[in-house]
C-alpha cells in the first residue's frame, strides 16, 4: 500500500498540473493588456435616508484610460483628469482594479475576462464606487456598467 502511494505521487509530481486537469486552462486575453479603454454610459447609485438606500439611475459621460501594466508587481496607471496608481488583480473571472484615494476611499473596476466581442477586444465591466470621506454628509456609492476595449 505505501509504494503505491508514493508511486501515486511520484507520478503526479512528473505530470504537469494542466495535464492533470485534463486540459489546458485557457490564456487570459487581459493577463496580457498594455492598454485599455473603459467607457460606462450607465450607473447607478444610492441615496441615503437615514438607513434606508433610494436607487437612482441613469445616463453619464464617465470613462478612463488604464495603462503602464505590471502584472509582476500588480500595478498599473489609471489615467482620467490625472495620472493616479491602481493595483491589479488577475483572477479567472477576470481583471479587478482597484484604486485607493489619499482620503481612504476605493474604487474597484472589474473587466470580465468570458465576456469579450468585438474581435475579442471589447469586455463587459463594472466600476464601483465606495465614497464617504465627509464626516458631515452620508456615505456615497454607486456603480457603472459598460466596457472596456483592449487597445
Amino acid at each position: 500500500m505505501t509504494i503505491r502511494v508514493a508511486t501515486l505521487i511520484a507520478l503526479a509530481l512528473t505530470v504537469p498540473a494542466d495535464a492533470q486537469r485534463g486540459s489546458a486552462a485557457p490564456q487570459d486575453p487581459l493577463a496580457s493588456a498594455k492598454s485599455v479603454r473603459c467607457t460606462f454610459p450607465n450607473y447607478a447609485a444610492v441615496k441615503w435616508n437615514g438607513t434606508t438606500g433610494e436607487v437612482l439611475g441613469g445616463k453619464q459621460d464617465f470613462s478612463f484610460q488604464l495603462d503602464s501594466f505590471d502584472f509582476k508587481r500588480n500595478r498599473a496607471q489609471m489615467v482620467a483628469a490625472g495620472t493616479i496608481p491602481v493595483t491589479l488583480l488577475t483572477t479567472p473571472m477576470g481583471l479587478h482594479v482597484i484604486e485607493q484615494t489619499l482620503g481612504g476611499n476605493i474604487t474597484v473596476t472589474t473587466i470580465f475576462a468570458g465576456t469579450a466581442s468585438g474581435e475579442g477586444r471589447t469586455f463587459l465591466a463594472v466600476h464601483s464606487r465606495h465614497l464617504g470621506t465627509d464626516a458631515d454628509l452620508p456615505a456615497r456609492a454607486s456603480q457603472a456598467y459598460g466596457t472596456c476595449l483592449m487597445q
